[in-house]
Formats: C-alpha cells, structure tokens, sequence
C-alpha cells in the first residue's frame, strides 16, 4: 500500500507524458481511419479524424491533392471523402493529415490508400465523314465486343 501511494503523486505527470500535454511540448497522436483501406480507381474513401483536443486548421493530402474537410463537434472530429481518380496509378497512395490544435501545436497523421487495378475496358470510337457529310461511326472494346452504326443526315 505504501508503495502505491508513493507513486500516486507522479501519476498525473507520467499520464502527461505518455498522452501528451502542455507541459510536454507534444501532442497526442491523431487518430486517423480510412474506410475502405483499398479503393479501386473511380472509387470512393471515407477519412475520419478525431483528435484529443480542437484542432484549429486541417489540411488534408491525398498524393499531392489537397483534400477539403469538414469538421464537427468544434474541431475534435473531422471527415472527407477521398475520391480515386480513374487516372491514378494502382499502388500505394499517401494520405496525410497536417493539423494543428486552436493552440498552434502541430498535430500529423498519415496512412496508405491501396489503390488496386481497376481492370477497365478500353473503348475507342471512331468517326469518318465521306464527301457528302455523311458520316460512319465504328466502336472498338478490348475485351473483345465491337460494334458499328452509320449515321446519315437528312
């Protein structure tokens, strides 16, 4: 008993310690999820932020884009939806957050988006025009199908 009571009087400084506090100079990690963890190009993820204490500016990467967001409950939640551009390369994508709290201590977080191959066809449409304004209108897909109207104007 006398042991814990010794060290009841450090608890609060050793608390500070491992969550951050003023005194420390740090700040508690953010807390930072992606739902999904793997989004195919064209898809969409839900970010989620929760921080121990308001955070006074947000600012949210996704690769080199700057994703906006919105925050709820004073600054200790935030959310942005990351949008997968059917241009991105499958891979890994680099989401991280830069905050800081109303304080001005910084706060950062960062994940990986997996960004699988999207696997799309490939459509090609071609248009030839004949002398009369006539035109023909052909359609290519890579897996296989091909198609092809004709168009003749009045």
């Amino acid at each position: 008993m006398r042991r814990t009571a010794a060290l009841l009087p450090a608890l609060p400084w050793r608390l500070g310690a491992l969550c951050g506090s003023p005194a420390s100079g740090t700040e508690p990690a953010l807390t930072m999820r992606l739902q999904p963890e793997r989004v195919r190009q064209g898809g969409v993820a839900l970010l989620t932020l929760e921080a121990p204490r308001p955070l006074g500016s947000i600012r949210i990467l996704a690769g080199a884009r700057e994703i906006p967001a919105a925050r709820l409950d004073g600054g200790l939640h935030a959310v942005a939806w990351i949008g997968v551009d059917l241009e991105t390369p499958p891979g890994p994508l680099a989401v991280r957050v830069e905050a800081a709290t109303a304080e001005g201590r910084p706060a950062e977080s960062a994940r990986l988006l997996t960004v699988p191959d999207g696997r799309f066809s490939v459509q090609r449409l071609t248009c030839r025009f004949d002398a009369k304004g006539r035109s023909e209108v052909s359609v290519a897909v890579t897996n296989g199908q091909a198609g092809s109207c004709e168009n003749h104007p009045a």
